[in-house]
């Protein structure tokens, strides 16, 4: 299985957000650490979009031998299908890269249930219809819904994001979700995706690294205030 981490650094909210240090780690750097600690996993690829001003990215993931795919800035679906065809791999996992926390355990526990399950899409990134944190999760799907969503999508929102057509259409598809295996993250009033500066403000003050694991994080922040 891949895990797709998609990312750019011409962020709106938060400009270079992904080049931002938390305890001397980039946000990206983070991100792409955490995720080769999923057990699951065998290639982590950073999903950017084909433009010049990514160079930093890059650098940054071949330095964490991450595999780089440049792909449709703005059609993200179109972006995700040539990375499974280029990899030539069904199963994969979306991370988003301002996701600095991400628990490598729970997405494990979220790959069995996707996979015992025999689901399209299976998500534990948010707190909806489960008690997760929003932003310690991944999305987890596969290539043949990818395609059907390639084949489907035709707005503007629906190919900039890759699940809102499956969003939208959720008759049309096997979609599940799951409580925590450590209860102690059943936290769903937490935020800790970073989408504005305040809400990096904190996390930089904190005395923590990538290393640690994400109870160990979630402590300090709310020892944090």
């Amino acid at each position: 299985m891949i895990c797709i981490i998609q990312a750019r650094v011409n962020s709106q909210r938060l400009k270079n957000k992904m080049l931002k240090k938390i305890n001397k780690e980039m946000i990206i750097e983070w991100v792409i650490k955490r995720c080769k600690k999923i057990k699951s996993v065998n290639k982590v690829v950073l999903a950017i979009p084909k433009k010049k001003n990514q160079k930093k990215l890059i650098s940054i993931g071949r330095k964490l031998e991450c595999d780089i795919y440049q792909g449709s800035e703005n059609n993200l679906i179109k972006r995700y299908h040539e990375v499974l065809k280029k990899y030539k791999e069904n199963f994969f996992l979306r991370v988003c890269a301002d996701n600095p926390f991400i628990c490598p355990e729970e997405i494990n526990h979220l790959i069995k249930f996707f996979k015992s399950k025999k689901l399209d899409y299976a998500y534990n990134h948010a707190p909806i219809n489960n008690s997760y944190p929003d932003g310690i999760g991944a999305e987890i799907s596969n290539y043949n819904t990818i395609q059907k969503i390639k084949l489907n999508a035709k707005t503007k929102d629906q190919k900039e994001h890759v699940f809102n057509y499956l969003w939208q259409n959720f008759g049309k598809f096997r979609i599940s979700t799951i409580e925590p295996k450590n209860k102690f993250l059943s936290k769903p009033f937490l935020k800790l995706d970073i989408d504005y500066i305040y809400q990096y403000e904190v996390f930089k003050k904190l005395k923590i690294n990538s290393s640690m694991s994400t109870s160990e994080i979630i402590k300090k922040i709310i020892k944090s205030g």
